[in-house]
């Protein structure tokens, strides 16, 4: 636990309001039809150049179908495949925010084809989300067609919200850098490095003798090594797998994902952060 104590540094919720807008990203009225396997042979952007109105940003990436452990589509029945565009990402009006824009194209649902193959088919809806990533306050533009590094969508409506929970974070990790104690109680808890003692011991083959494991006890050293420009989800902790906010009130309880393996549990009152839990553990499924 790390005393409460005094800090030039105040973390209090940022005051300005910022207006964030989507970009405007519609269907092309024209749009052909195209199949799976069509629409993995392009390149994202003539992908997008194909599907969307012109005036889009440029694309970047496209995920086409199902992604990682998602469930297949159902046997017997038509299947409307899933087109996912993640578009050229810009400053955020927030400061020290980058974002960009994932559409979401779904084709109209056909039945396979004799074969096994999806034929093709024509887009029918689209929907947008906002997607961010933090770059650090007072980085340079340029920063945001660079990065490649992982981006988080707020639930929704809670965009504004989202932003302020990051920024509070990263001033309290930049203070804990350089050696201050953040004004409220900080918890930690290092199941990654127990287990993987653990698993060295037993298993001390699979391991390289160079790896370097150790159980992190220090909460300071630990809140100031988040990297959080590898942030996965910003949300409600009620709807987050694990919950490790102890909250009264749980509208004030929000976790944060960093970095595959860190899970942060924050507590507001009064748009300051009250409370903090840092839990290291290794990802599901494993």
């Amino acid at each position: 636990m790390i005393v409460r104590g005094l800090m030039e540094l105040i973390l209090v919720m940022p005051a300005p309001a910022v207006q964030l807008e989507a970009y405007a990203v519609q269907l092309r009225g024209d749009a052909p039809s195209v199949s799976p396997d069509q629409a993995k042979a392009m390149s994202p952007q003539e992908l997008g150049d194909l599907l969307l109105a012109r005036g889009h940003p440029a694309v970047l990436e496209a995920r086409i179908g199902p992604e990682g452990m998602e469930a297949p589509p159902a046997p017997g029945r038509p299947i409307a495949t899933r087109v996912k565009l993640y578009l050229e990402p810009k400053p955020s009006a927030m400061n020290g925010f980058c974002e960009r824009t994932v559409a979401t194209i779904y084709l109209n649902a056909v039945d396979l084809s004799s074969d096994g193959s999806i034929p093709a088919s024509r887009p029918k809806t689209l929907s947008t989300e906002r997607a961010y990533q933090w770059i650090g306050a007072g980085r340079s533009a340029s920063r945001c067609k660079q990065s490649k590094n992982q981006y988080f969508i707020p639930q929704p409506g809670d965009d504004k919200r989202a932003l302020e929970v990051v920024s509070l974070l990263a001033s309290a990790s930049e203070a804990a850098s350089q050696g201050k104690s953040p004004p409220f109680p900080v918890s930690l808890e290092d199941r990654m490095g127990a287990e993987v003692l653990a698993f060295q011991r037993t298993h001390p083959e699979m391991l390289s003798p160079k790896t370097k494991i150790e159980i992190i006890t220090d909460e300071k050293r630990a809140l100031a090594s988040l990297p959080l420009d590898e942030i996965s989800f910003v949300g409600a902790a009620s709807t987050a797998d694990p919950n490790i906010v102890h909250s009264v009130d749980p509208q004030q309880a929000i976790t944060v994902f960093v970095g595959g393996v860190w899970v942060v549990g924050l507590e507001l009152q009064r748009g300051r952060l009250n409370q903090m839990r840092l839990l290291r553990q290794i990802p599901a499924p494993f």
